[in-house]
């Protein structure tokens, strides 16, 4: 029998042996079981009218409480929904805020596009060290800056695939005004820097 109308029988007296014995073993069943007949005991006393002389009358009460449970149950399933929304969102704001700091690893400020119409390699204002790097990589080449003062330059150009590493090397010395000197396993790029 549901416990709601389980313990109304009991509170009014009409509770069989067997149902005041199921009573008493999901009361001896946990504190929290105990609590919750004890609220309902309370409710059931406090709200029942004082004049009340038919069981009809003590019914209605009951189902009274009974309504007004199920609309705290049902407040306090919206208010876990509420919370439950909230925090996802607030997880999602915080990722879309903090976006950058998850990515492993910063993309270089260039795009290189792979279609047939457009096999080229773009850089805009792109930091010389990304430019090099990209073109290192792409060489297997060990590349060395004399300086610190020259990594701060930044570059501005466009490259079709397949121009040869000198020329190319050649075009970035020109435009930050840099030497170039080719040893056996790498390149060594001498300059005095930018300023910034």
């Amino acid at each position: 029998m549901e416990k709601s109308k389980l313990i109304h029988r009991a509170l009014t007296g009409s509770a069989t042996t067997s149902e005041r014995e199921e009573l008493e073993k999901w009361l001896s069943g946990s504190s929290e079981n105990q609590e919750e007949y004890e609220d309902l005991k309370f409710l059931y006393a406090t709200s029942l009218p004082s004049d009340a002389k038919t069981d009809e009358e003590a019914e209605a009460a009951w189902r009274k409480i009974e309504n007004a449970i199920e609309r705290i149950k049902v407040n306090a399933r919206r208010l876990m929904l509420i919370k439950m929304l909230s925090l996802s969102t607030a997880i999602y704001l915080i990722a879309l805020f903090n976006y950058e700091a998850l990515l492993p690893a910063r993309q270089p400020d260039f795009v290189i596009a792979d279609n047939t119409l457009a096999n080229t390699m773009y850089f805009r204002d792109t930091p010389i060290q990304s430019v090099i790097d990209t073109l290192a990589i792409k060489n297997c080449l060990r590349v060395k800056f004399s300086s610190d003062e020259l990594v701060r330059c930044k570059f501005t150009g466009v490259f079709k695939r397949g121009t040869p590493l000198e020329v190319v090397l050649q075009v970035i010395a020109k435009a930050i005004d840099l030497d170039i000197t080719y040893a056996a396993d790498e390149i060594v790029l001498v300059g005095n820097g930018c300023k910034m």
